[in-house]
């Protein structure tokens, strides 16, 4: 039976590299400072579709418009980049991590025969190739970053989790759009008020060896319990949002990351949450 190291965790996504190109290596860069063992990016360029009835991207109307489901026009920002270049970009990034990140091509072939989103398929194949690899993953969008308390470590946070626990519900932080600042300011940009009942989709945070089916957002299914916990203490910073959604600024997104130890902060209280779901067909794992 394989055993665990309980700092073992990695971060999985699935996107269309060139619409989040400019921020990409910030997005890895975030993660691998907080510690991951891995990122894994799931690379759908090509996608012109969905095989799934309630998602924005069935039509495939933004895939056809080079636009996120947001309307920021990736295409033109990145026309003067070209793919060879981006090819090129993605090995150095690969070198530079050492390891640590990983491109996979993603062209599932969907009932019209041609290359569609697939993304609860992704986040299966990724359970499957590397639950004994690791043994937590976030599965998040690349406009989404891990957050921590400051004072707190991914390792000490994973240590407090009790045993019959398979997923974390990550709960957001809603920030403006990377959109909005210069490519330089990212790591700048402050957190907005933290909601407990943040209406937004929560993201995944599971025990890999736990999972028996995938779904984009938390409609998964585990062999354990599924828990949540504030996303003051543990959640996720989401770049997406106009400036005047964000109207009170009380967070620090990356001063977690100036604490390699953990400090003397109360234990992470981690409640059962009754997981919505989406009616969306979950895609199963074996074991």
């Amino acid at each position: 039976m394989k055993t665990y190291n309980k700092i073992n965790w990695g971060v999985c996504a699935v996107t269309i590299i060139r619409e989040n190109y400019l921020w990409l290596r910030d997005w890895v860069k975030h993660h691998i400072d907080a510690g991951v063992a891995m990122v894994v990016v799931y690379d759908n360029t090509g996608s012109t579709g969905s095989d799934r009835p309630n998602t924005v991207f069935l039509s495939g109307k933004f895939q056809a418009a080079g636009t996120t489901k947001r309307g920021e026009n990736y295409q033109e920002a990145t026309k003067h980049i070209s793919d060879a270049q981006i090819r090129d970009d993605l090995a150095a990034m690969e070198i530079e991590f050492e390891g640590k990140f990983h491109v996979k091509t993603w062209q599932p072939i969907g009932k019209n025969g041609k290359i569609i989103h697939g993304q609860a398929e992704a986040y299966a194949d990724f359970c499957r190739h590397y639950r004994d690899v690791v043994e937590w993953a976030a599965f998040l969008d690349c406009d989404e970053y891990i957050y921590l308390e400051p004072g707190r470590t991914m390792p000490g946070l994973l240590k407090s989790i009790p045993d019959d626990v398979s997923m974390i519900c990550l709960r957001q932080h809603r920030l403006p759009s990377r959109w909005l600042f210069p490519l330089s300011d990212v790591g700048e940009i402050r957190g907005s008020f933290p909601r407990e009942t943040d209406p937004s989709f929560p993201k995944t945070f599971a025990r890999l060896k736990d999972v028996r089916g995938t779904n984009v957002h938390v409609d998964w299914r585990f062999t354990g319990k599924t828990m949540a916990v504030s996303q003051l203490t543990f959640g996720i910073c989401h770049y997406r949002d106009k400036l005047s959604v964000c109207t009170c600024f009380d967070i620090e997104p990356r001063a977690f990351l100036a604490s390699p130890i953990d400090g003397n902060l109360a234990p992470a209280l981690f409640q059962p949450v009754n997981v919505r779901v989406y009616n969306e067909s979950v895609t199963p794992i074996s074991v």
